[in-house]
């Protein structure tokens, strides 16, 4: 997903995000993702189907995998679509509403912490991304 490089500027508050979590000393990166309710309910209606009547279903993985066969996949993704049951999904499963950002999820990789001193560094980082409408990741760990 090295095309979501262009699109970090259109982020909302993206650069404020980044420059309060980026001298935490937990933190260790921060990845722009393509938030998957909007692109499963984007590919649903490119399929030429209603997304209100998919998204939010309990069966999720079985319509992906029929939109899969329907559709196949596309290498260029229209940012500006949007649909209103994706916001009022997004709002249920996340409890926020990202707005204009919701076809995107910035992810802060954090470091475990590993000791008290680390305590009250993960909750001003937590709340940092709970406030920025982010969602908060474990790390990378090395096996």
């Amino acid at each position: 997903m090295h095309f979501l490089r262009t699109k970090t500027e259109e982020i909302t508050g993206l650069q404020d995000f980044i420059g309060s979590v980026s001298g935490n000393p937990l933190t260790q990166g921060i990845v722009v993702d393509l938030n998957p309710l909007w692109f499963y309910a984007y590919r649903v209606s490119q399929a030429g189907l209603e997304p209100k009547k998919f998204v939010g279903e309990p069966v999720l993985l079985y319509h992906t995998a029929a939109i899969e066969l329907i559709q196949g996949s596309d290498s260029f993704i229209e940012f500006d679509w949007n649909d209103p049951s994706v916001d009022t999904y997004c709002q249920n499963t996340f409890g926020r509403n990202f707005g204009a950002n919701n076809r995107y999820l910035v992810k802060v990789v954090a470091f475990p912490v590993i000791s008290l001193n680390h305590l009250e560094a993960r909750r001003t980082l937590v709340q940092s991304a709970r406030h920025a409408g982010c969602i908060f990741r474990r790390p990378l760990r090395d096996s």
